[in-house]
């Protein structure tokens, strides 16, 4: 538990050195587990309504990195069925689970049309391929 405070804090300094104005995401297998989180009113928010499974204790952890840093988690503010939303299988897919996440500053949760993982496309790994599709408006330099 020691290191996952240490990589929290050590990602909360990154972040406070990063402008709000560039588009930063952090993409990764947190090993965590934020769970169903659609009646949850003071969550929706901050992780969107499409949260799955059981919440565990790094899933809370997430959480709370993600409400003290205003972070939105993209993969849980998209309807999908949950084929789509797991991130994990256990060999013998006998476990799914949701752990990896696409996190980005709520200010640019906007840009997000879609996150969704892709179980039909093979990656050699126990982990699902997930896409996020952005749609970025570029202003003309009139320089």
């Amino acid at each position: 538990m020691k290191k996952i405070k240490v990589f929290y804090s050590e990602l909360e300094q990154i972040l406070e050195k990063l402008s709000n104005r560039k588009i930063t995401t952090i993409v990764g297998d947190f090993n965590a587990k934020i769970g169903v989180t659609k009646e949850d009113r003071n969550l929706r928010e901050t992780v969107g309504l499409y949260g799955l499974g059981e919440r565990n204790v790094r899933g809370e952890r997430l959480l709370h990195f993600c409400i003290d840093n205003n972070i939105f988690i993209t993969n849980a503010g998209f309807l999908h069925h949950p084929r789509r939303l797991y991130t994990w299988m256990s060999p013998g897919d006998r476990y799914r689970n949701q752990t990896g996440y696409i996190l980005v500053k709520s200010c640019w949760r906007t840009i997000f049309k879609d996150v969704k993982t892709y179980p039909e496309k093979d990656c050699n790994s126990d982990h699902q391929l997930l896409l996020a599709e952005l749609r970025i408006k570029l202003r003309k330099n009139n320089k």
